[in-house]
């Protein structure tokens, strides 16, 4: 990040140097992985298939939001919640859980943690349910979020149902959650 000048005047410190207020330039990410797992964990289904583990989700979000804004407010960076994709990260944690815990059916038993707050593709829901579920989760994280659906076939056979995609997601403000940052 510094020696490629991501952040601002860090092209210009030596690989020793202190980066000090540099970092005020930069967002510092506090990512999560596993909400539907965590889910499936405390009340045995995801978010998508109970109110219950939907509200518990949403406020566990929340309660990071407040942590990064006591951070910012304490240290007067730029901190933000981040939904965090984490492919590899989250394959490793897997990994540690299950040696740890054994094999728990929808929390360790696959090679992976589930995005962030995403409901697991392997769940029976539709992509429009799965955006409305997932769709408030956008506007409260703020440093980086994704909507992710898998369609049948060949995307580009069907336009149509690539355009209800983007409508569904327009209409829940998945693409508009950008905007609403600050």
């Amino acid at each position: 990040m510094m020696g490629n000048d991501v952040w601002k005047g860090g092209g210009a410190l030596n690989p020793n140097e202190q980066v000090g207020d540099v970092l005020r330039s930069g967002t510092l990410g506090i990512g999560f992985i596993g909400g539907h797992n965590a889910m499936v964990a405390l009340y045995g289904q995801g978010h998508a298939h109970s109110q219950k583990s939907w509200d518990t989700l949403y406020e566990a979000v929340m309660e990071m939001n407040k942590v990064v804004d006591e951070y910012k407010a304490k240290y007067e960076l730029n901190y933000s919640v981040l939904a965090t994709p984490a492919e590899g990260l989250s394959g490793r944690f897997t990994k540690m859980d299950r040696r740890k815990y054994g094999k728990i059916p929808g929390v360790t038993d696959r090679d992976y943690y589930v995005n962030s707050f995403h409901v697991d593709v392997k769940e029976p829901i539709s992509i429009t349910d799965k955006i409305k579920s997932e769709a408030p989760f956008h506007a409260i994280t703020k440093g980086g979020h994704i909507t992710y659906v898998e369609l049948d076939g060949e995307a580009q056979k069907n336009v149509r149902a690539i355009a209800k995609v983007v409508k569904v997601m327009h209409d829940e403000q998945v693409a508009t959650a950008l905007s609403t940052i600050r």
